[in-house]
């Protein structure tokens, strides 16, 4: 991956960053249990794909006091190549299943909003934001329809659906003495 960034003030106070992250991601593997012969062992498939993947990203921050307080937002994308677990597993997959190969994955993206507040001076840190991320594509488990020898019901990565992730997250620090710091962090 090749990561770009760029930082622009439009005013002494409010900057607009940006990036854009180039990626390239491949997969290739000589021997691959054919999932299309529901017999394991019974012939192999050999996987081979490529993805590329650009991903911009664009933030505003804004000083309510330079040097001590900003505020920010921005949207940002990114993306998740299938790796070879999701490409090539043959194992069990949860109790009661029984995970296939599964060729021809597409990438998961992701959209992602946030905002947040950063405050700071000489000897405390404190930092609250709030995110919104949209999963489209994900990678998921689904049954195919076959039961494997052993009763197991057969089950298949493939690309359905779309999701969200969100949150709130909150920390901050403090240097009680010189080199000696309390701090603490909490996610919802």
């Amino acid at each position: 991956g090749v990561f770009v960034q760029d930082q622009v003030d439009l005013t002494p106070r409010l900057a607009l960053i940006l990036g854009e992250r180039l990626t390239y991601a491949a997969a290739d593997a000589g021997h691959v249990d054919d999932p299309s012969d529901g017999v394991s062992g019974a012939g192999d498939i050999s996987l081979s794909d490529q993805w590329i993947n650009f991903s911009g990203s664009a933030r505003l921050n804004y000083q309510l006091i330079p040097e001590k307080v900003n505020i920010y937002g921005g949207i940002s994308q990114a993306f998740r190549a299938p790796n070879l677990s999701d490409l090539t597993s043959l194992n069990i997959a949860r109790s009661g299943q029984q995970a296939i190969p599964s060729p021809g994955l597409k990438p998961e993206t992701y959209l992602a909003y946030e905002v947040g507040l950063k405050a700071r001076d000489q000897r405390f840190r404190a930092e609250v934001a709030y995110y919104y991320t949209m999963i489209l594509n994900p990678l998921i488990s689904q049954p195919t329809g076959g039961i494997s020898s052993g009763g197991d019901i057969i089950v298949a990565k493939t690309n359905a659906g779309h999701g969200y992730v969100n949150g709130i997250e909150a920390g901050g620090s403090y240097e009680v003495f010189d080199h000696v710091q309390v701090f603490g962090n909490i996610a919802w």
